[in-house]
C-alpha cells in the first residue's frame, strides 16, 4: 500500500479483480481403482496391455493437435526445454503472424507430471495401476479468444489427462470494455486510463458470477479427441 500512499495525488482510481487465473480439470474416474478398472473394462483392455494402449491414445492426441494446427495454418512447435517461455514464444508468433481470433499456435514440451502407470504388486503378484511421478508430453494451445483475449489451454497427453485453462483477467476486462465501447489506455498488463472506471469495476465484479462450465467443456473437447469416449464410459 506504500505505493498508493506515495502517489495518491496521481492515482485516478483503483480496480479490484482477478489477474491471472488458472482452472484445473480432472477426470475423477482415473483417481480411484474402481473407476480405472471400469474404464479399461469398457475399452476391453487388460491390465497387462495398459501401457501399449495408453501410448496409442497419447499418439492420437498428438496427431490431433498437429492436424488441428495444420488445418488452421498455425504452427506446431516442439520446445526442447520446458523452461522456455511458452507465453513469450506464443506472443512472438502472434506478433510475426497476427490472428484476430482463434488458434495462435500449439506448443509441445516434456514436463514432470503425475501419470497413471501399470506395475506388478510383489505382495499380491498382480498387475495394478497407480498414479506416480514421471515425465510426459504436454500440449499448450494458445488462443486469441473473442471473449477472454490471449489465453491458453494446457493438456497432459498421458492418463489421467489433466487440463489447465489459463485466463488473464485484464485481457478479459479489455474485451468487455471493447464490447461496451468504453475507451481505455493499456500498457503491458496494466490499465493506465479507463474512461468509465465505475462500469469497469462492475464488469470485473461480474466475473465471479459467470457460469463457465459449458465454455470450458467445449474448449476441452476441442483439443482432446478422446474425451467424448471417456465421457461415454463414465456414464454407462
Amino acid at each position: 500500500m506504500k505505493s498508493i500512499d506515495n502517489y495518491h495525488d496521481k492515482i485516478k482510481g483503483m480496480l479490484h479483480g482477478f489477474d491471472r487465473i488458472i482452472f484445473k480439470g480432472h477426470l475423477r474416474q482415473f483417481f480411484s481403482p474402481s473407476g480405472q478398472k471400469h474404464f479399461l473394462s469398457m475399452e476391453n483392455v487388460l491390465l497387462k496391455d495398459y501401457s501399449a494402449y495408453a501410448q496409442s491414445i497419447t499418439s492420437q492426441i498428438k496427431e490431433h493437435a498437429r492436424g488441428m494446427a495444420e488445418s488452421l495454418g498455425r504452427p506446431y512447435i516442439y520446445l526442447n526445454s520446458p523452461k522456455t517461455s511458452k507465453e513469450g514464444t506464443a506472443q512472438e508468433i502472434l506478433k510475426k503472424d497476427p490472428v484476430k481470433e482463434g488458434l495462435i499456435c500449439v506448443l509441445a514440451t516434456v514436463e514432470l507430471c503425475t501419470a497413471l502407470e501399470s506395475y506388478k504388486n510383489h505382495e499380491t503378484h498382480k498387475i495394478e495401476l497407480r498414479n506416480r511421478p514421471r515425465k510426459c508430453l504436454y500440449l499448450y494451445f494458445y488462443y486469441m479468444d473473442k471473449e477472454f483475449g490471449f489465453m491458453h489451454v494446457k493438456l497432459q497427453t498421458w492418463f489421467p489427462f489433466e487440463i489447465q485453462i489459463y485466463i488473464n483477467g485484464r485481457e478479459h476486462l479489455a474485451k468487455m470494455l471493447d464490447q461496451e465501447g468504453i475507451g481505455y489506455q493499456r500498457y503491458d498488463n496494466c490499465f493506465l486510463q479507463i474512461d468509465n472506471l465505475e462500469r469497469a469495476q462492475e464488469l470485473f465484479n461480474g466475473f465471479v458470477e459467470r457460469k463457465l462450465l459449458r465454455t470450458f467443456d467445449a474448449l476441452a473437447h476441442r483439443i482432446h479427441p478422446f474425451l467424448k469416449r471417456i465421457d461415454t464410459t463414465s456414464t454407462v
